[in-house]
C-alpha cells in the first residue's frame, strides 16, 4: 500500500504508519521530529532535549538524574 510508511519503532521492530496523503512534487511532506523515525518510547529523547534543546550542562545533567528528577 503506497499510503503506508514503514518507521522503525523500539520496542516493536518495523512499525507501518500512515503517510502523507498527497504527493508533492517540489517540496516533499514533512511534519517535523526525527526524519525516519516513528514516535520514541517514553525518556528516548530526555538526553537530547535536555542538553540540546535545553542548554543543559553534563553535570546539569547528571545532577538531575541522581536526585531522582529523570
Amino acid at each position: 500500500m503506497e499510503w503506508l510508511v514503514e518507521l522503525p519503532q523500539t520496542e516493536l521492530g518495523i512499525w507501518p504508519v500512515k503517510g502523507f496523503p498527497a504527493h508533492l512534487d517540489g517540496s516533499p511532506a514533512y511534519a517535523g521530529g526525527i526524519l525516519g523515525r516513528s514516535g520514541p518510547n517514553y525518556g528516548k529523547d530526555t538526553q537530547r532535549v535536555l542538553s540540546s534543546v535545553l542548554g543543559m550542562t553534563a553535570e546539569q545533567v547528571t545532577e538531575l538524574r541522581a536526585a531522582g528528577v529523570v
